[in-house]
């Protein structure tokens, strides 16, 4: 699992804590470095978004997400700005943490 891997990737994720930041009414961004959750419960019609800041990324980084390996990139701050289809929820980590090059 992304927790698991997370765990082993980072000595600190066991023990830092978790910043639950409220978007709007309908979706939710949960950090726990390395790890960003975005949840939305919009449905499967919704087309939710999400522009988190303060995430602790550095400026330009690749994140993957660990649910279906497209990638993104911060933002010159390290802000994360993305949206998904189908109310899916998205779990974005480091890329130079990821499985997924060697799944393609």
């Amino acid at each position: 699992t992304a927790r698991k891997a997370a765990g082993f990737t980072s000595t600190d994720f066991h023990q830092n804590q978790m910043k639950m930041i409220q978007e709007s009414p309908s979706t939710l961004a949960v950090f726990k470095a390395p790890l960003l959750t975005l949840l939305s419960n919009g449905g499967n019609t919704s087309t939710p978004s999400w522009k988190v800041t303060d995430t602790g990324y550095a400026g330009n980084t690749t994140l993957v997400d660990v649910l279906t390996c497209d990638e993104i990139m911060t933002d010159g701050d390290g802000n994360v700005e993305t949206s998904t289809e189908g109310g899916m929820p998205r779990v974005r980590r480091l890329a130079t943490l990821s499985v997924c090059s060697a799944l393609r």
